[in-house]
Formats: structure tokens, C-alpha cells, sequence
């Protein structure tokens, strides 16, 4: 009886390890979309279009949209590039760029302080 209560309780830890909990879409500018600039740009002038909060394993992460971005998004075995995003003394590791629906995404540990701000964003070349 122990063992099968043992059991159950580790199915479900290990079902909330597993789980991905994404909260919905937050606009803060509308945006036609984003334009990929990678090909003549690797730092470009850019503001969030709209992002979501994003727990894998009990870890927040934050997927960001931009209106244009020069980072290559994980496709064909390829990573995602990564780099950071900042705004005056404020800097932002990037450390992931995704394709999901259409969006490249890009991941970050935290919000920039305003969301509302033109950033400066940099690439780390990678994937050259």
C-alpha cells in the first residue's frame, strides 16, 4: 500500500515538472508582423510588439515578439541565435529565438522595466 502511494505521488510531481504553462498574448504595439532584417543587420533599433509569460519546470521565462529582428529562429537542426536586447543602462539576455505560428519569438529571463521603449537589440553571431 505504501509503494502504490509513493507511486502516485511521484506521477504527480513528475506530471507538474513536465507541464508548460503559458499565459495568453499581451499586445503592447500593433505591428503588421515582424520584419527580419538578418541578412544586412546583426544590431537594430526595435520595440515589443507583444510577449507572453511562459513556466516549463516551475521556470519563468518570458517569449518576446519584435517588430523586426535580425535573429535567425531554431529551424532545420539549426539553434536559435541569441544576443541581448537593451535600453539605456538596462540589458536583456536573449537566449533562445524560436519560430511558433508564424511568430519568431525570442526568449528572455525577464521583462525589459519598460515595455514600451525603443530598444537596442545585438546579435551573437552563431549561426554564420
Amino acid at each position: 500500500m505504501v509503494l502504490k502511494k509513493e507511486m502516485k505521488i511521484q506521477k504527480e510531481r513528475s506530471r507538474e515538472n513536465a507541464s508548460v504553462d503559458a499565459t495568453d498574448w499581451k499586445v503592447v504595439r500593433e505591428s503588421d508582423g515582424t520584419e527580419f532584417t538578418g541578412y544586412r543587420k546583426t544590431e537594430d533599433e526595435i520595440f515589443i510588439t507583444k510577449y507572453r509569460s511562459v513556466k516549463v519546470k516551475g521556470k519563468e521565462n518570458f517569449q518576446l515578439v519584435f517588430n523586426k529582428t535580425p535573429f535567425y529562429a531554431e529551424a532545420g537542426g539549426q539553434t536559435g541565435d541569441t544576443g541581448f536586447i537593451s535600453s539605456g543602462k538596462e540589458k536583456i539576455e536573449i537566449t533562445d529565438t524560436i519560430k511558433e505560428n508564424n511568430l519568431i519569438i525570442h526568449i528572455a529571463g525577464r521583462l525589459p522595466s519598460d515595455l514600451s521603449a525603443v530598444l537596442k537589440r545585438r546579435l551573437i553571431l552563431k549561426n554564420v
